[in-house]
């Protein structure tokens, strides 16, 4: 395993009917992932065709960090409600800088 800071993108899209519930359980697990170890920063972007799609980039201090988190995150209180609303996950994957 590396030092280096890694990214995690997960690339998904909602439930047209979710969107309300969507947004509260999203903020709780940016919460939740804020507080766990290694966590460095967090952002989210939405589709500027598809309002339903969204991807989320968290940056972790290293690998470990990463997996570890990824590996948690469905013990997180807010993760089933959060997933709840998630009508598939197109794509999820960690990266590194060369």
């Amino acid at each position: 395993m590396t030092s280096k800071q890694v990214t995690e993108l997960v690339i998904y899209q909602i439930k047209a009917t979710a969107n309300e519930k969507f947004l509260e359980t999203h903020q709780a697990v940016i919460s939740e992932l804020a507080k766990h170890p290694g966590f460095v920063r967090f952002e989210s972007l939405q589709h500027i065709q598809n309002a339903l799609i969204y991807t989320d980039k968290v940056i972790w201090e290293n690998e470990k960090y990463a997996l570890a988190a990824f590996k948690a995150f469905k013990s997180f209180p807010s993760s089933q409600a959060f997933m709840a609303t998630i009508d598939k996950v197109i794509y999820s994957g960690h990266f590194q800088k060369n």
